[in-house]
């Protein structure tokens, strides 16, 4: 792996290591379909902002899914990349 590779990984993983990140990522999962941010950072009560700029991160790993309705985002959990990344969390030991 060369230290390009390294520099993604970590970015990937910092990410995905946030709580809010986290949070985020169980209330899409817990919808069981689409959900706009809206009814995220309401549920979360978080600030909009913030959702937004995790939402942001979160689709730029790919561990999300978005569809635009009009003015409206709708979230889902990308199950393919989310299992990619389980798994290589997964394999790392310490």
């Amino acid at each position: 792996m060369n230290t390009k590779q390294f520099k993604k990984a970590n970015d990937f993983f910092k990410v995905v290591g946030h709580p809010v990140a986290q949070k985020i990522l169980s209330q899409i999962e817990k919808a069981k379909e689409p959900i706009t941010s809206g009814s995220i950072y309401k549920a979360l009560k978080i600030e909009q902002s913030q959702c937004s700029q995790m939402l942001g991160k979160l689709r730029g790993t790919g561990l999300v899914n978005h569809r635009k309705d009009g003015k409206k985002v709708f979230y889902t959990i990308n199950r393919e990349r989310m299992e990619i990344a389980e798994t290589a969390a997964s394999s790392l030991t310490f």
